[in-house]
């Protein structure tokens, strides 16, 4: 029987290059999770703590229709919470701003003009970062030391440059997703979920009612399972 010789040269140059690729498409996914779990431990989303703490926040404000009427619930019901403002807003409302800091708030940096880090140069984070820093302290005559994203849109360098301005990088670990125009319903859904150390989502930016309701529930029920709300570097300084 004749048997005709293969040369398998080719083959096994094929095979080489595949196998190649599978080894550097592994050793690239290596360096992104280890890089995207650098990103998260150096960015707070939930605060390991023993305490009945619990962290609500508000992003893109301050809003002349919806901030005043959350500083009211939040005041009679004796919660604190923690400001992330857009520099262009504050800069607009300032009494806005003076009424949240003389109630025992704390308020944090949401960049000026809400663009997302990620599309920004070095300097122009920088100057976003403290032209709001400096309008900030204008009206409270203190810097905020909190930095929130915009859009959730960061990465290692990011967190980084951030923290070599001071800030400590706060993200959330339940989001009401108040912005897709949610029922009160089902922000309560999502934040019947909150239990010690969590930060939650609001924003109070332009934002349609429906988040006054949905927050005032949102305090009955996790005041009812015990919990205290307290600013952000509130529930840091509790972490265990």
């Amino acid at each position: 029987m004749f048997i005709q010789r293969l040369n398998l040269k080719p083959l096994l140059l094929v095979v080489s290059i595949f196998s190649s690729l599978a080894i550097f498409n592994i050793m690239a996914l290596k360096s992104y999770v280890t890089d995207a779990r650098n990103v998260h431990s150096n960015a707070i989303k939930k605060v390991s703590t023993a305490l009945p703490l619990v962290a609500i926040t508000f992003d893109d404000g301050p809003d002349p229709v919806i901030t005043p009427q959350v500083l009211a619930i939040l005041k009679e019901k004796n919660a604190k919470a923690t400001f992330f403002m857009l520099g262009k807003h504050a800069e607009a409302y300032p009494e806005l701003v003076q009424q949240i800091h003389a109630a025992g708030h704390e308020i944090g940096n949401h960049t000026y003009s809400h663009q997302r880090m990620t599309r920004l140069s070095q300097d122009g984070l920088k100057a976003e970062l403290q032209h709001t820093e400096t309008i900030l302290f204008n009206i409270t005559g203190e810097n905020p030391r909190l930095v929130r994203p915009p859009d959730n849109a960061y990465n290692a360098k990011i967190v980084a440059q951030t923290q070599q301005c001071g800030y400590h990088f706060v993200l959330w670990s339940i989001d009401t997703r108040d912005w897709a125009n949610v029922s009160p319903s089902a922000i309560l859904r999502e934040t019947d979920k909150a239990g010690a150390g969590d930060i939650i989502l609001f924003h109070d930016g332009v934002t349609p009612s429906h988040i006054v309701e949905g927050l005032a529930k949102t305090i009955d029920l996790l005041q009812a399972k015990g919990y205290r709300l307290v600013t952000v570097s509130e529930l840091m300084q509790g972490s265990n």
